[in-house]
Parts: C-alpha cells; sequence; structure tokens
C-alpha cells in the first residue's frame, strides 16, 4: 500500500472527469459533497449494463453524470472514489482517491483473495499506481 499526496489537484481533476485516463477502472464506492450529499454503489444492477463483464460499473459508464454534480464555480467539500482493477480472477488491485479541504490523496490497495506472505503483487500493484501518475505526469509526494 502506498500514500500519494497530489501535488497539481486542477491537472488530476482533469484526468479523472475529462479525460479517459481512468476509463478502464471500476468505480466500486463513491462519496460527494456539493449542495448535498451524493453516495454512488459501483454494483451493477443486473439487466442494465449487461455488454460489460464485472460486477461493478466502469468509471467511463458513471464519469459524466459525475461531472454534472461537481458543475459549477465552487470545488466540492468532500470527494471519495474507490475504484478497482481486475488484475486475474482472484485478484484485485484498488485505488482510492480523496479530495477535502483543499487536498488530494490516492492511495493503492490490493486484494490477493486469499492469505498470502508473499508481498510481491502487492509491491507490483503499487509500481503500477506510481507508474500510472508518472505517465500521466500527475506530480506527487510519497507519504
Amino acid at each position: 500500500m502506498k500514500y500519494f499526496e497530489i501535488d497539481d489537484i486542477k491537472k488530476f481533476m482533469e484526468h479523472l472527469l475529462i479525460k479517459e485516463s481512468f476509463d478502464k477502472f471500476y468505480l466500486v464506492g463513491l462519496e460527494l459533497k456539493t449542495f448535498t450529499n451524493f453516495s454512488v454503489d459501483g454494483r451493477k444492477t443486473p439487466g442494465w449494463m449487461d455488454e460489460q463483464e464485472g460486477d461493478y460499473v466502469l468509471w467511463k459508464n458513471i464519469r459524466p453524470r459525475v461531472v454534472s454534480l461537481i458543475q459549477g464555480k465552487r470545488e466540492p467539500e468532500v470527494l471519495k472514489i474507490h475504484m478497482s482493477f481486475p488484475l486475474s480472477p482472484t485478484v484485485t488491485g484498488g485505488l482510492q482517491i480523496r479530495f477535502k479541504e483543499g487536498e488530494l490523496f490516492c492511495m493503492s490497495s490490493l486484494n490477493n483473495g486469499e492469505f498470502t506472505l508473499d508481498r510481491g503483487p502487492e509491491q507490483d500493484w503499487d509500481d503500477y499506481c506510481e507508474h500510472f501518475l508518472e505517465k500521466n505526469e500527475l506530480n506527487y509526494r510519497i507519504c
């Protein structure tokens, strides 16, 4: 698990909300506080999105709706997003994004599906997340 503090919030939010950078991630859950509180469970409702595999909705399918809730001159008071990325049938990488009080943090996590002492897959996912930020030129500091 790595904890990243994002330096350029505007650029990160552009990648998250406007560009397709995060579109291959699945949305596990979202909390948003703007003019009211919004909570989204990313689990798909059976029969609604048959063309998409997996239990959760892809970020690209929910992103426009989230943007519509944030639009305006004021930034959200709180934005928490939990995303996942399947690495194998039993292993899932996670990325949690938290914006609050003008600060933005991301935390990587890994669900192995079973107990193991091998930290190799966790390190690989942490490295992938770091590379993802660097590839998209999203400056960060490791906390």
